[in-house]
């Protein structure tokens, strides 16, 4: 049982990522701020506060197991931490991603473009 910190380790494989292709693009020669607001700010803006507060969530629903709720058994813990997880997700989470999938598909590459566009 990994209470909830398996959603941490999901959460810094991306940023793991972006942080070594900044490390790359630094490496190369180019400016990583530049990349980073070219390639991750647009989306990130809503990417990462999305993922941020699934991660939250979910680790949320993993430490009901340790840390009882007054009054509730594990279980009911348990049921009220997953319902918890499931409204931030539907209607906060989801409706953020999908912002920055169409910021992705549309204003990512046209930042991109502009800044190492030749």
């Amino acid at each position: 049982m990994s209470l909830g910190v398996l959603a941490v380790l999901w959460l810094m494989i991306p940023i793991g990522l972006v942080g070594f292709l900044g490390g790359q693009m630094a490496w190369l020669g180019y400016n990583p701020l530049t990349f980073l607001a070219a390639f991750v700010l647009p989306h990130g803006l809503f990417e990462i506060p999305a993922a941020a507060i699934a991660t939250a969530f979910a680790l949320r629903l993993g430490a009901s197991v340790t840390a009882l709720r007054p009054g509730l058994s594990v279980g009911e813990g348990m049921v009220v931490a997953l319902a918890d997880l499931v409204k931030v997700f539907i209607f906060l989470v989801v409706p953020l991603l999908l912002i920055a999938a169409f910021m992705e598909a549309n204003v990512t590459p046209q930042a991109v473009l502009w800044a190492y566009g030749r």
